[in-house]
């Protein structure tokens, strides 16, 4: 969607060296109380004492607490990406656009004076040309008429070419003034990069806590099926720690990505004033 620049490129590199984020969906979903594991975890809280089928019942209110917050995060997130996308691709096409009405008027008066002077300008030269050629035919005569005509003609020149050198002056620091904006705005937008490269971060950290998530999970799915209260509680408890990582990761990146539309919204802001 974005045009990729130079400068894309070389933060999407920074980001495959940061790693590529598995995406977090295929993880989440292998994490399930299915039928068998609930039918185990049932047999596990019974025939365990109060305290550890208290303290299994509190797991279980995180890990479905956590789901849905991870859930919950994973669409603002989306949301939040989606609509800086679109906000800067319509911001660069705008900033594209800074003075251009300005400068395309200027130009077609720069070149409405060139057109107006052409005559001007090329019987001019064609005097001085019939001069030079008086000059070899040693017609005094003759030269005087055409340099009387040269000299009747050469006010009007210079002034002719004095209205374009002012039209293009102006259209020269119009020019200036409209790239001097415009690289003002991109810097602005360019804040945003190293919290891209950020983001993509928090990607390849939210990846490697999935993984673990999931490593712990078989582990706890191997151990609620023997009935092990103790070892259930453990490895569930690994669980829920890997999952918390996720959640606070997320937290991270929503963050990053709300800090992206600050920026954005600065950029709109300075555009508009």
């Amino acid at each position: 969607m974005r045009k990729i620049t130079v400068r894309r490129l070389t933060i999407l590199l920074l980001a495959v060296l940061a790693g590529i984020a598995v995406p977090t969906s295929i993880l989440a979903a292998s994490m399930e109380f299915t039928s068998t594991i609930k039918t185990a975890w049932d047999k596990t809280l019974a025939k365990s004492d109060s305290t550890m089928k208290a303290g299994l019942n509190v797991l279980y209110s995180d890990f479905t607490a956590l789901k849905v917050s991870d859930q919950t995060a994973d669409g603002q997130i989306k949301t939040i990406h989606y609509a800086n996308e679109q906000a800067e691709l319509e911001l660069r096409k705008q900033i594209k656009l800074i003075d251009a009405a300005k400068l395309q008027q200027l130009e077609q008066q720069v070149q409405a004076a060139r057109d107006r002077y052409k005559p001007l300008f090329e019987t001019y030269n064609s005097v001085n040309q019939q001069i030079t050629a008086a000059r070899l035919l040693k017609d005094k005569r003759l030269n005087a008429f055409l340099r009387s005509q040269a000299d009747g003609l050469k006010i009007a020149v210079q002034l002719a070419r004095q209205d374009i050198k002012v039209k293009e002056d102006a259209l020269k620091a119009a020019k200036a003034l409209a790239s001097q904006k415009i690289k003002k705005l991109r810097d602005v937008l360019a804040g945003a990069d190293p919290l891209e490269i950020e983001i993509r971060a928090q990607k390849s950290a939210v990846s490697s806590s999935k993984k673990q998530a999931s490593t712990s999970w078989t582990t706890f799915t191997q151990t609620v099926r023997k009935l092990d209260a103790s070892g259930t509680y453990q490895t569930f408890s690994s669980v829920i720690r890997y999952n918390r990582q996720i959640t606070a990761q997320k937290q991270n990146i929503q963050t990053l990505e709300k800090r992206i539309s600050d920026i954005i919204a600065k950029a709109k802001k300075q555009l508009a004033g």
